[in-house]
């Protein structure tokens, strides 16, 4: 269960599916704490913060122009959202979440011959589709703005903890451990248009204010006033559990979050107001985080011996139905097979799906580098469906309907599956949209 809550937190400020960033943040969390109490006596002169700035703005417009120029480079419009297929690897990119920066960490596991990983989007659907100089150059960025990150922090930063009390250095630490996380994070995987990354700033600002002796008071009003009203219109969106509703309420509770530690590392503190702001945030995270309880309560479902279960199995590219010989949670079950939960690794008929229920339709356009003909599948859980290829000058152009079973277990990889038995191996999909309505 901690797993989880540490995986909803995290999420506040560093979106995702995998829980390697849990353990990532600790790992940071760890490693400045080390650096603070190794180097908290030293001397040292004092770098200008100008070129940290220099470096974080570059490596977010880096992210953005790698968007831009994949979109441009295959006739696409700046808003198409895209899911790339590349090195038996799939990834998913949108100029508000842009991920193909990503590709950065692919060129890093690509060194020790690594571009697949199971369980998360590591990058490497980016190998081959970005050159390689542009990629190095990434990666360099990306490493200086850790080192940076990690230097300026026994240096210039280490300076502010002087003559704090306890509370102020442990909201400080604590503070620039989520902020700086989030923003080496977001600048490859969300990118300059994130929340998260203005929302950075903005509390940066006012923290840089507060030290040149700037009252800051009334931005905290403000902020739990933001926060309040956020929270409240998120309720009141359509479809807010994978809608704007949880966007909205995301963004209150990150803002929340930061006013929180940035309060409470002011040198006083009134309780009538800490308590207030604390329980805001609360109640932000309970209502951002229900995604994360669903996948829970997913995991927690206990299976008796005997029951059928769905599973895809990536290396023969199929689906496969297993009998439970004892009894297992579903949470266990994704476990030894290395599977990620967050994407609903195994499927029951009559607990999680309904086998005889509408299938989904799933639709996009199809872009490949050749004509397609006849997409077919010997799954009798898939039905594939698609037009006559047009060529666009880029790329070839196919209209596909994936029309799946309601049992069937991880749609987007059986997808990439189906595509690479079909010998479609370098692919991207343009707007994908469902529809659980087709009877066939």
């Amino acid at each position: 269960m901690m797993i989880y809550i540490a995986h909803s937190f995290v999420n506040i400020f560093a979106g995702g599916r995998s829980n390697i960033k849990v353990h990532l943040l600790i790992l940071y969390f760890i490693s400045i704490s080390i650096f603070y109490f190794l180097f908290r006596k030293n001397t040292t002169v004092r770098p200008d913060w100008k070129w940290f700035g220099i470096t974080l703005l570059i490596s977010y417009f880096y992210g953005l122009f790698l968007h831009i120029f994949y979109l441009l480079q295959n006739n696409l419009h700046l808003t198409d959202f895209i899911i790339i297929g590349n090195n038996k690897e799939i990834s998913s990119s949108t100029i508000w979440h842009t991920h193909i920066a990503k590709g950065v960490i692919g060129q890093i596991f690509s060194f020790f011959d690594k571009t697949y990983l199971q369980t998360m989007d590591a990058g490497g659907a980016y190998i081959g589709l970005i050159p390689s100089p542009i990629l190095l150059a990434g990666t360099m960025l990306f490493v200086a703005l850790i080192l940076q990150t990690i230097f300026y922090f026994i240096t210039s930063f280490k300076e502010l903890l002087n003559n704090k009390n306890k509370r102020q250095k442990i909201f400080l630490i604590f503070g620039y451990s989520i902020i700086s996380f989030s923003l080496i994070k977001t600048s490859i995987d969300g990118g300059i248009l994130n929340p998260s990354f203005s929302i950075s700033l903005i509390f940066i600002t006012l923290f840089i204010l507060r030290t040149k002796g700037k009252v800051i008071l009334n931005y905290y009003y403000l902020i739990s006033l933001a926060g309040i009203l956020l929270l409240a219109s998120s309720l009141y969106v359509d479809s807010f559990k994978y809608g704007s509703g949880i966007y909205i309420s995301s963004i209150a509770t990150l803002l929340l979050l930061y006013g929180i530690l940035l309060y409470g590392s002011e040198e006083k503190i009134r309780l009538q107001f800490f308590i207030p702001l604390l329980i805001l945030f609360l109640s932000g995270w309970w209502v951002s985080s229900i995604r994360d309880r669903e996948i829970y309560n997913y995991g927690k479902i206990n299976l008796e011996q005997g029951k059928k279960i769905y599973i895809y199995n990536e290396e023969k590219e199929l689906i496969e139905n297993q009998i439970l010989k004892e009894n297992k949670k579903i949470s266990s079950i994704s476990k030894e097979l290395n599977k990620n939960i967050t994407y609903t690794p195994l499927t029951i008929p009559g607990i999680t799906c309904i086998l005889k229920s509408p299938r989904q339709n799933i639709s996009f356009e199809l872009k490949t580098k050749e004509p397609i003909k006849n997409l077919s599948s010997s799954s009798d859980f898939i039905y594939i469906k698609n037009s006559e290829s047009s060529f666009n000058g880029k790329n070839w152009t196919t209209q596909v309907n994936f029309f799946m079973n309601n049992c069937t277990p991880e749609p987007l990889s059986i997808i990439n599956g189906e595509l690479l038995k079909n010998n479609i191996n370098k692919y991207f999909i343009v707007n994908p949209t469902f529809d659980d309505t087709y009877n066939h």
